[in-house]
């Protein structure tokens, strides 16, 4: 029968311990054992391809209640029948008691794993402390010890059957490169209560060593505490550098000059043949020679049983490194003494034949847990099933002694524990005492030197203020001046010859624009029976963008860079991006009135450093060639980027220039993304011709030919999902640029006086930023104007289909036509409440829009209608079905806008709902995209 273990671990992430069950999946797997992991942690912190099976999110840890126990026994139990497991190996900390449970209600052999004192120590309650040391220590098959000491130790606390299981590492085949001795070092590690100390000591000391950078990888909860300090310490944070964590650290490690920390730290970095310097949890022990390696093993790297080294230690130290590497480089040392596979085929050995766990005391624990039943205690801390236990174990022969003797150091135990808590926090508050005291002296240094800094911004803001004035004074000069131009009777006798001149020269452009000015200079009800023409005129004009790259720009517009040059220039560096994504936006400009999800889309990936090319139908943006917008981002009009290989091209659901065989062709070149982002509504996507258009490439979609389906919100993820299958639909909603929105330039932006105007007479301001469209609830918006008179009601946005025309007539109602979308948030911070006004049907069931997350930035209070489902998702969010209804809403969101807590609250969903936040989510595609480059290099 083949041998499977399940390794019992309540965590499974970041830290030493997963690197050493890594290591021996890695190589009892080559020895024909399958290994299988159980564990508290998500399966987002397993390791892809390490484990035959992995059971995840198990209830086990310090605060675990009788009914999430007995669940977890339940799952464990269903897990090993169905795995058909043959051992149990457990590690710390309460893992260890489940882990002899599982064994017992199974009846398979049982051993475990003690990595260090501290799973020996009384920190963890008198119940697990009874149980380790009468229980699972003395019936395990082994009691594995990665240390002399922790053997010692377990030897002196139970009768047990222990084995060394020392501490292993990969051995590879050949030395890694030298790195430069001044290059950055590596500092790797759980960042958790008991290493931060050590840490924040080598911090304060490390600037001794003289060397370039200490690169900090961790993760854990005292993470902020260390960023506390480095932002309060600039000395120190200009050459300490937090990473995060990385699975894969030790392929990290040889960029790196030298390594610190404790454990496997040490020895991966010593196989690595890399100096390492050993820091503890009390502090810096120093640079490991062979002497203090060999002596600092016996404690497995943790640094007790050493002194801490002062910073003139330190600085000696690395002199001598500096001078001669050899004695530090210690490679040798671990390849003979712990070459994981040595150590885990000696392991192999050891857990043959080993007789299943069928103890009477593990049996005892069973029944007591079943006899307290369902109750909120949390298991570990319950006094009365610890009574219980010691009753039942003092009526057995063979725990009548070990319950009065564990009775007895239960007791003494616990004074001890309460003294030496005690200690540590008369040592902690001196601390921190001390520590508010430099804070305090610094922060009065702080805000003598930001007073000063007040009254030099004032002055500038004086300054700029009198430049603003005669900025306006000067613009108002110049429009009088060409206003007196255009008025004058050479302009008007020359006009036709000027029409004639640009018709001539630029015949379809001129057409082009002189027809969308005479159009949008129509009444809103003509615009909207004449829609269908002008989609239809649309479709003429990109129709005639085939294979020419500058039909919409005339001669007098911006010419960038030529195909030859961008391939030169910019695809040629291809590699220095995380990929290439195209943006097929025909049916929008980046220039256009309202800044759309395709701009801000295009502009989060460039941030993420990906290659955008944003493909322009060029209505607005006049460009030729390749114009570059910002860094990694680039528009163009230029049909060339067709052919660009491995790329992922984006096409929205509303645009209907392309055909099912464009998507067909630019799959050939890499993946195709259907953008699924509006319902297809006839209020929304045009004439009839338009929505057949529209359909068909959605059904062609969803049947099967693109690679990916990006769906904008939840009921159109839905539907995708229902189509396609979960694996090719990723729900992505709209977001918000936060920086943009908080940009403290705003304040200062310049407001028309009509605005100003308004508000005067308005106290409260009701805002809206976004299209003035068909689909807004003009008759609801106009009942409650009527209800309150009171409140102004701002409207910022570009007339869609007529809908200006709709927007009721009311003293209370302004509209301010479009603001340009740099100085628009200047604009909103007017608005007291921020408004979307939807009516009720498909669009507004549908919709995810970005204003929302926008008003979410600007920290203001949020109305929506009640049909509006993206919007009313969020609880933070007012909604009403009437006029009545908004009314009252409004009230709300006056006492709303004055909650600091609720601003705080916007300010968090804002920044959880960032573009950039929304563009993380196409690197599935990305990968995807790798892999699909990958193939066609195979074919």
């Amino acid at each position: 029968m083949k041998t499977r273990i399940l390794v019992i671990s309540e965590y499974f992430s970041r830290g030493g311990l997963e690197t050493h069950i890594v290591g021996q999946a890695r190589v009892l797997s080559k020895l024909g054992v399958d290994l299988l992991l159980a564990t508290g942690s998500s399966a987002a912190d397993c390791p892809d391809g390490v484990f035959a099976a992995a059971l995840t999110d198990l209830r086990m840890g310090a605060q675990v209640s009788y009914d999430e126990l007995c669940v977890t026994l339940k799952r464990l139990k269903k897990f090993i029948s169905d795995e058909r497991i043959t051992l149990i190996h457990a590690h710390p900390f309460y893992s260890a008691i489940v882990g002899l449970l599982a064994a017992q209600q199974s009846r398979l052999p049982f051993v475990v794993t003690i990595h260090s004192p501290l799973s020996l120590s009384s920190t963890f309650g008198q119940l697990y402390d009874f149980l380790l040391k009468s229980v699972v220590l003395p019936v395990a098959g082994r009691v594995f010890c990665v240390s002399k000491e922790t053997e010692l130790l377990c030897r002196s606390l139970a009768e047990c059957r222990t084995e060394l299981l020392l501490n292993a590492v990969q051995i590879q085949n050949s030395n890694p490169p030298n790195v430069a001795k001044d290059g950055p070092w590596l500092w790797a590690g759980r960042l958790d209560k008991d290493k931060s100390n050590g840490l924040l000591d080598l911090i304060e000391k490390i600037d001794q060593a003289t060397v370039g950078e200490l690169h900090i990888f961790g993760d854990g909860p005292q993470v902020h505490l260390i960023e506390s300090f480095l932002n309060s310490r600039p000395d120190k944070a200009e050459f300490v550098r937090l990473m995060g964590w990385r699975h894969n650290i030790t392929t990290i490690m040889p960029a790196y000059a030298g390594i610190a920390g404790m454990g496997r730290v040490i020895l991966e970095g010593s196989a690595l043949n890399r100096p390492c310097l050993l820091v503890g949890y009390d502090g810096v022990k120093g640079l490991l020679d062979i002497n203090r390696f060999e002596r600092a093993s016996f404690w497995n790297f943790s640094g007790r049983g050493l002194p801490t080294i002062t910073a003139d230690a330190l600085h000696q130290e690395f002199y001598r490194l500096s001078k001669d590497k050899g004695p530090f480089l210690l490679r040798q040392w671990v390849a003979d003494n712990r070459d994981e596979r040595v150590i885990w085929q000696r392991y192999a050995e050891k857990i043959k034949d080993l007789a299943p766990l069928d103890n009477p005391l593990a049996q005892n624990i069973l029944d007591a847990l079943q006899y307290r039943g369902s109750i909120s205690e949390p298991v570990w801390w319950d006094k009365e099933l610890m009574r219980v236990i010691l009753g039942l174990f003092s009526n057995e022969p063979y725990g009548k002694e070990q319950a009065k003797s564990m009775t007895h150091q239960i007791l003494v135990a616990h004074l001890h524990s309460k003294l030496e808590a005690i200690k540590y926090e008369t040592t902690m508050l001196r601390e921190k005492i001390d520590f508010l005291k430099s804070a305090l002296a610094e922060r009065d240094e702080k805000i003598t030197s930001l007073n000063q800094a007040v009254a030099e911004r004032d002055e500038k803001i004086i300054s700029l203020n009198q430049a603003v004035i005669e900025r306006d004074e000067k613009i108002a000069s110049l429009q009088k001046h060409i206003q007196d131009i255009w008025a004058s009777t050479s302009w008007r006798i020359t006009r036709p010859l000027r029409f004639l001149k640009k018709l001539v020269s630029d015949p379809e452009p001129t057409t082009y624009f002189i027809l969308k000015r005479i159009y949008w200079g129509l009444p809103g009800n003509l615009r909207i029976r004449l829609n269908g023409l002008r989609c239809l005129i649309i479709r003429f004009f990109l129709s005639k963008r085939k294979n020419n790259v500058g039909l919409m720009a005339n001669q007098e517009g911006i010419h960038g860079l030529s195909w030859e040059e961008f391939q030169d220039k910019v695809l040629s560096k291809r590699e220095q991006h995380k990929g290439i994504f195209i943006l097929e936006a025909t049916h929008i400009d980046w220039n256009m009135n309202l800044f759309q999800r395709p701009q801000h889309m295009a502009n989060a990936l460039s941030k993420l450093g990906y290659l955008v090319i944003f493909k322009t139908a060029n209505f607005y943006d006049n460009v030729s060639g390749f114009k570059k917008i910002s860094d990694n981002l680039w528009l163009t009009n230029n049909d060339k980027v067709d052919s660009i290989y491995g790329a992922v091209r984006s096409f929205y659901s509303t645009s209907s220039v392309y055909t099912k065989e464009i998507y067909d062709d630019r799959r050939k070149y890499g993946l195709v993304v259907y953008e699924y982002i509006d319902h297809i509504d006839p209020a929304i996507s045009g004439d009839e011709e338009n929505i057949r258009r529209l359909n068909a490439l959605k059904n062609y979609a969803f049947n099967g030919g693109v690679d990916f389906i990006v769906a904008s919100a939840k009921a159109l993820y839905r539907e995708a999902v229902q189509a396609v299958g979960e694996d090719k639909v990723i729900l992505i909603p709209n977001g918000v640029d936060v920086e943009h929105y908080r940009d403290q330039r705003h304040k200062y932006c310049t407001i028309p006086k009509s605005l100003i105007k308004f508000k005067n007479v308005h106290k409260i301001i009701v805002g809206y930023f976004g299209a003035l469209a068909p689909w807004l609830w003009y008759e609801e918006i106009e009942k409650l104007a009527a209800l309150r008179p009171e409140v102004g009601f701002v409207f910022i946005g570009p007339d869609y289909y007529g809908g200006s025309s709709l927007l009721p007539k009311a003293k209370n109602i302004f509209w301010m036509g479009p603001v340009d979308y740099k100085i628009l948030p200047g604009y909103a911070l007017h608005f007291d409440i921020c408004f979307i006004p939807f009516r009720p049907g498909e669009i507004a069931r549908t919709t995810s829009p970005l204003k929302l997350f926008e008003y979410f930035a600007l920290e203001k209070p949020v109305i929506v209608t009640s049909s509006m489902l993206e919007c009313i998702q969020f609880c933070e969010v007012l909604s009403g079905s009437c006029a009545t209804e908004l009314s009252k809403c409004i009230d709300k969101a006056l006492d709303l806008s004055r909650d600091e807590h609720f601003k705080k609250r916007l300010a968090e969903l804002a920044d959880q709902n960032s573009w950039i936040e929304r563009a993380k989510k196409y690197e599935i595609i990305f990968e995807q995209t790798k892999k699909w480059i990958c193939h066609k290099k195979d074919i």
